[in-house]
């Protein structure tokens, strides 16, 4: 009988102690897998996150990234851990997350091995406003893009796609990931069985720093992963968005509309945008440079992976 793949689960947490009892607890309880590793990364927090874990769940492992370079930066140092020790899956978790039903990693370890062709499994979102029920049987859908409160991942893929982009800091670098990924052959998988997600978590979503993250970004993933005409249909939507009291392409449902909208002050809006763009034209060599880069990564996975089909 073939043994369970290794899996480490980081929990990364930047001041969010108040969301690491729940966290914890139903990881420990309802994560019904024969061979894991838990690991809280420590993002620089300042309010005790690391010496709690350490002293009410012990069985969890510390990693202490100092000083905060944001999520990316700390998810790439997670993934690295993760290859020094050997894991063949990575999973990357908000600290705000809880666990629902105990075959949350069982049954994405299951698709990932049945399909090579997964590069990324995602979750079903349970949230305060949107409680799901578990449902009787599980399956998972093809998506573009995923919510990245809780997503697995085989380590092969960071060697075929590379790391996280650490230059958006947060928001945008999961997405971003994701487009690799789909480039590079793979395919994100959501899994229906759904995980509790507090949402806002450590990273306050409505704030002149996020919509400015989320702005900014933004205009960065397209310059990165699509065409110019991709890019520049985002910055007009983001001026509507933004910018018009009146707004006609403007969805509250959607969290990265609101995250850029703020607060509605549409003057305010304006400077965020405006500094977003220029922030864009001043790293756009950078943005080139690195979207050749990773595209020659592509590439290669693409030739390795069709080889491997023959």
């Amino acid at each position: 009988m073939q043994p369970s793949p290794l899996v480490y689960i980081f929990v990364i947490t930047y001041d969010g102690k108040k969301f690491l009892e729940e966290c914890f607890s139903t990881l420990i309880e309802k994560t019904a897998y024969p061979n894991y590793k838990l690991v809280l990364v420590d993002n620089g927090s300042s309010d005790g996150s690391g010496e709690y874990v350490a002293e009410n769940f012990p069985e969890v492992e510390i990693l202490r990234v100092f000083p905060n370079a944001g999520y990316a930066h700390a998810a790439n140092t997670a993934v690295q851990y993760a290859k020094e020790h050997q894991a063949e899956y990575v999973v990357l978790s908000n600290d705000d997350i809880a666990i629902l039903d105990e075959r949350w990693l069982s049954e994405g370890i299951t698709l990932a091995e049945r399909d090579d062709t997964v590069g990324i499994v995602g979750y079903a979102e349970s949230s305060p406003t949107e409680a799901l029920e578990v449902p009787a049987t599980f399956e998972d859908e093809t998506v573009e893009y995923f919510s990245g409160f809780t997503m697995l991942m085989p380590a092969k893929l960071f060697e075929a796609i590379g790391l996280f982009d650490e230059i958006y800091f947060v928001v945008g670098d999961e997405d971003d990931l994701g487009a690799r990924a789909q480039r590079a052959g793979f395919r994100i998988a959501r899994l229906n069985l759904p995980i509790f997600h507090h949402g806002g978590g450590t990273n306050t979503r409505f704030s002149l720093r996020t919509a400015y993250l989320g702005m900014r970004n933004g205009l960065r993933f397209c310059l990165k992963n699509r065409n110019p005409g991709h890019a520049l249909l985002r910055a007009c939507r983001m001026i509507d968005i933004a910018c018009n009291p009146w707004p006609l392409t403007f969805d509250q449902e959607d969290a990265g509309h609101c995250r850029i909208r703020n607060s509605g002050n549409v003057a305010v809006n304006a400077w965020i945008y405006c500094k977003a763009v220029g922030w864009n034209l001043w790293v756009l060599p950078q943005t080139i440079r690195t979207r050749y880069r990773e595209q020659q990564l592509i590439r290669a996975a693409l030739v390795a992976r069709n080889q491997e089909g023959s």
